[in-house]
């Protein structure tokens, strides 16, 4: 391909289905706020997905061909490279939506897409990807039939050989891709906490959402008892959706936003709700399902690299979700917790995992 392409910033985003994850969502905003800030001009774009989502709009991407108009291309957030997620979530997708009529042609539209980019766009523009988890990619490229194994093998050795700059949010996906491209990859932390985050003064209540290990009901229950432990009110969010308030993303995200910031901490199963109540000096604790082989993106293992990573593993719990988890020990381990933390120390090392993480990208695009 010949000629310098006329846009400057590819961002492609991770699908945020029908808008609802408010995760997903703040992963977007900090594209926003840090491009905006060092004044690059970006189209945030999807492979599939709503245009628009509160204030952020997005391209979308019919054909990657179309990548070959920027002179960069960065994959923003979340799983997009790691093949685990082609073949699980990408997959999965594509046959519900019968887009595509053999998980052998779904994979091929996701390794055209996130892995094997370099075949569509010149070779003077550069390839990054930003915050990636890679927790499950080893065994995805493994096993299973032998078509996918290799045009995943294929794609990740393709994408390995054209990134300029891989940044990855946890030890453990550092630990894994390392060494197939040591020059390109370095550790960094989930691009939400690079988002501008408002953080409040506290007040005597406390928010929580599950969604993950335990329901809507055995968490109302937790809260209830945490509640009567700590003297504190508690309110609930609704991180993931299903509720009226999300027809309006924005609007309900800044909500949110605003009381995870005034909350003396989070009780939480969610991810990236514990990002966000990181990002706003709001302590999380956080449930995991013990154990198990990392099969999807929803796995628990990306909680604990996070909780490991900023060395406070005391805020982070492992239960056996089911009717008969005994509620009132969690809500003694919170209760006890909270009246000991002093967080300083958290928030030194989240501050300076989120500098280094912008160091590494301003090196790119600064």
């Amino acid at each position: 391909m010949r000629g310098r392409p006329a846009r400057d910033l590819a961002v492609v985003c991770a699908e945020n289905l029908r808008g609802y994850n408010a995760g997903m969502l703040s992963v977007d905003r900090a594209a926003v706020s840090y491009f905006k800030a060092l004044g690059r001009t970006f189209d945030l774009c999807l492979m599939d997905g709503p245009r628009k989502t509160g204030k952020l709009r997005y391209r979308n991407i019919e054909s990657p061909a179309q990548l070959a108009e920027y002179r960069s291309v960065v994959y923003w957030g979340d799983f997009q490279i790691n093949p685990m997620w082609g073949r699980v979530d990408v997959t999965g997708r594509l046959l519900r939506r019968k887009r595509v009529g053999s998980a052998e042609e779904a994979i091929a539209y996701y390794v055209e897409r996130y892995l094997d980019i370099g075949r569509f766009i010149p070779e003077s523009s550069s390839v990054h990807a930003v915050g990636q988890c890679m927790l499950g990619a080893g065994p995805a490229l493994e096993e299973g039939p032998a078509p996918i194994r290799l045009a995943l093998q294929e794609g990740m050795t393709a994408f390995w050989r054209r990134a300029r700059q891989v940044i990855v949010r946890d030890p453990v996906s550092f630990a894994w891709a390392h060494p197939q491209a040591p020059g390109v990859v370095v550790q960094g932390v989930d691009c939400a906490f690079l988002q501008l985050a408002l953080r409040a003064a506290k007040q005597d209540y406390f928010i929580f959402d599950f969604g993950r290990c335990l329901g809507r009901e055995q968490g109302a229950a937790l809260a209830e008892a945490v509640a009567g432990r700590t003297g504190l009110r508690a309110i609930p969010i609704r991180w993931l959706g299903g509720s009226s308030r999300w027809r309006v993303p924005g609007s309900h995200f800044n909500r949110m936003a605003r009381l995870i910031s005034g909350a003396r901490f989070a009780l939480t199963d969610i991810y990236h709700l514990c990002v966000n109540a990181l990002v706003r000096r709001t302590p999380p604790f956080c449930l995991s399902r013990r154990g198990g082989e990392i099969r999807s993106t929803l796995s628990d293992a990306k909680k604990e690299a996070l909780f490991a990573m900023l060395g406070t593993d005391a805020l982070h719990r492992f239960i056996d979700p089911g009717p008969d988890e005994p509620l009132d020990g969690i809500a003694r381990w919170v209760a006890e917790t909270h009246a000991s933390l002093d967080p300083e120390g958290l928030w030194a090392t989240c501050d300076e995992q989120a500098r280094r993480m912008r160091s590494a990208l301003d090196e790119a695009f600064a």
